[in-house]
């Protein structure tokens, strides 16, 4: 039994790629059974995989004495296995109440926070990597998977528990509690009992304790076939994962997402897109529910200008051919003191040349130069070509006003920017936004839309006034 136990665990670590020889292994050592075995099997494959062991006791600050009792008997194990110790001692009742959830997720945060930071100071002591080996193993795996789905979740919470997350590897997954307590058993290894695993007022323990032995008498088989089903999800959620980043990459921008790529994907591959570009937007998925994602779907649909409220003051908006996000921080930036009008005189720029100017974040290039009758006018988004001697004093950069409005023909005839605005489909709150080459309350130039014809270069221009809109690379 013990060499078979020791073997199961090794090729499951070769198997997931957990460790390599001459790394080094801090241990979360809580002194119950699950983490005294792990340290007890790293102990024995500490010679034939070349590691350096180390272990981590975090005592909560709950239980008292009996947790001090836990303490001192991961210090003497650890002594007599010639592991280091360290034990950290922690108020996280305390740490609950300020951070205004349970203890459990308290102790968890600060565990995790513990073990990081020793594996990071080991790293930069001994000049190779660390891993953090933590205890969880099949049982738990099987009490995760059906945790979620009780709760509610989409596939990746089907997967259970990684058996690799950064530094961090759960060599005992593939192994079930009972296994684990025989082992030691047979080893004559004694080990802490917490007594609030006992207690129901877990959620986890409840599954723990009544919805899986229920599920073992439907059959004995079933903590083995869940891991079996946690881990057929894992594989079907990478590849899911590839196939959403590859899309993903195609259809954004910087805030927006292309509408076309999504249209004809199937709804399951549609949201996992979609749930990778909320992650990558400022604010990250911090509040998202899956039901913003479902909802999100829809927006692709609807009409130009319908908008989904996100938590945290950010919304994305149904453009013509996008969605775009915004959040509270745009706002400001685009209708705040940032994005007061610049103003180019004409003088200045005579006698200069040239000169870069920037308005809400973004730059704006601005050249001077002498027409040339075999120039060729560029066809760029983002450069455009003014009759230089058609502007007045001034001209500006700012955001649009009452009144502005362009000149859309030869004969002089206008639109107002409000109704071109509308015609294009620009969504309400895009359009405040807007950047603007002004003449007074003549638009010359809409970057990435229209310039007015008034403005157009022509074969009496004596004067050109070229104009880059940095949103665009250089070679645009």
């Amino acid at each position: 039994m013990k060499k078979d136990l020791e073997r199961q665990v090794l090729s499951y670590m070769q198997e997931k790629q957990m460790i390599t020889p001459g790394m080094g292994v801090v241990i979360a050592l809580s002194g119950g059974a699950d983490s005294v075995c792990l340290l007890r099997l790293m102990v024995q494959l500490r010679r034939e995989l070349e590691l350096e062991l180390m272990a981590v006791h975090v005592e909560h600050g709950i239980r008292g004495k009996e947790a001090l009792e836990d303490a001192a008997f991961a210090q003497k194990l650890c002594q007599r296995l010639l592991v280091p110790c360290k034990v950290y001692h922690c108020d996280i009742p305390g740490l609950a109440a300020e951070r205004k959830i349970s203890q459990e997720e308290a102790g968890r945060q600060e565990r995790y926070r513990i073990l990081e930071e020793e594996a990071e100071g080991m790293e930069r002591l001994t000049g190779k990597p660390w891993r953090i080996a933590v205890a969880h193993h099949a049982d738990d795996n099987a009490e995760t998977m059906l945790y979620h789905l009780a709760r509610g979740t989409g596939i990746r919470g089907l997967c259970g528990i990684p058996p690799v997350r950064g530094r961090i590897i759960r060599p005992l997954l593939a192994v079930s509690k009972e296994e684990i307590v025989d082992w030691l058993k047979e080893l004559g290894q004694d080990y802490c009992l917490d007594a609030t695993n006992d207690e129901d007022c877990y959620q986890r323990n409840r599954i723990r304790h009544h919805v899986l032995p229920q599920m073992q008498q439907v059959n004995p088989g079933a903590v083995n076939h869940i891991n079996q089903t946690a881990e057929l999800m894992g594989e079907l959620d990478l590849y899911l994962q590839q196939q959403a980043s590859e899309i993903l990459e195609q259809a954004k921008d910087e805030r927006t997402l292309k509408k076309e790529p999504l249209l004809l994907l199937p709804e399951f591959l549609r949201r996992e897109v979609l749930h990778r570009w909320l992650m990558r937007l400022p604010g990250g998925a911090k509040d998202i529910t899956w039901d913003h994602v479902v909802r999100l779907s829809d927006l692709i649909k609807a009409p130009v200008g319908k908008e989904l409220q996100l938590p945290g003051n950010r919304s994305v908006i149904s453009g013509y051919d996008c969605l775009e996000f915004w959040d509270g921080q745009r706002f400001r930036q685009a209708g705040g003191d940032a994005a007061d009008a610049v103003t180019v005189h004409k003088d200045t720029l005579t006698s200069c040349g040239k000169m870069e100017v920037e308005f809400a974040g973004k730059k704006w290039r601005l050249m001077l130069r002498q027409a040339e009758k075999t120039m060729e006018i560029p066809i760029k988004s983002y450069t455009k070509w003014f009759d230089y001697d058609k502007i007045e004093r001034s001209f500006q950069i700012r955001n649009r006003q009452e009144g502005d409005y362009l000149v859309f023909d030869d004969a002089g005839r206008r639109k107002s920017l409000a109704r071109y605005l509308i015609d294009e489909k620009i969504p309400r709150k895009m359009r405040d936004d807007l950047p603007l080459l002004c003449c007074g309350d003549h638009v010359m130039w809409i970057p990435g839309y229209r310039m007015s014809v008034y403005f157009k270069v022509e074969h009496t221009t004596e004067r050109i006034l070229e104009v880059q809109f940095m949103e665009e690379s250089e070679d645009e």
